[in-house]
């Protein structure tokens, strides 16, 4: 699947478990009755994500529509993903803009006294340090 296959579909596992195969697939063989599997890789501009398998506790081939089915939920699963990292992006961007915005006006409101601003900074500084607590406890 590294390589670039667009996916691995073994029909019968028992078949293809041999001395060269790994420990884990005889396990799942003999221990989880997996007989027949399909991977289908999750990939975005040709980068391997993960994959999506399915398997039969039976020696049955998945059919072509069965694949294509499984494909076309690989295909929607890295779009979820990358609306996930989008969104995540969007609202770190803008928690920085926000502060961003919020020194800005600091500076607007006080020009020539840079005491508010840098008393702001360290205000929140010691806030996040408390646990986000401001004004300060008094313990």
């Amino acid at each position: 699947m590294l390589a670039g296959d667009s996916l691995i579909h073994i029909a019968d596992a028992g078949g293809d478990v041999g001395p060269a195969s790994s420990q884990r697939s005889r396990a799942a063989v003999d221990l989880g009755g997996i007989r027949s599997l399909l991977f289908v890789p999750l990939r975005k501009d040709g980068a391997l994500l993960g994959y999506i398998t399915a398997h039969r506790e039976e020696v049955r081939p998945f059919s072509d529509k069965q694949i294509a089915l499984l494909q076309n939920f690989a295909a929607q699963a890295v779009i979820a993903m990358e609306n996930a990292r989008l969104i995540t992006e969007t609202r770190e961007a803008l928690d920085q803009q926000t502060a961003t915005a919020e020194v800005l006006q600091v500076i607007n409101s006080s020009p020539g006294d840079l005491e508010p601003v840098f008393g702001r900074d360290a205000r929140q500084g010691d806030a996040a340090l408390r646990g986000g607590v401001w004004p300060p406890l008094d313990l």
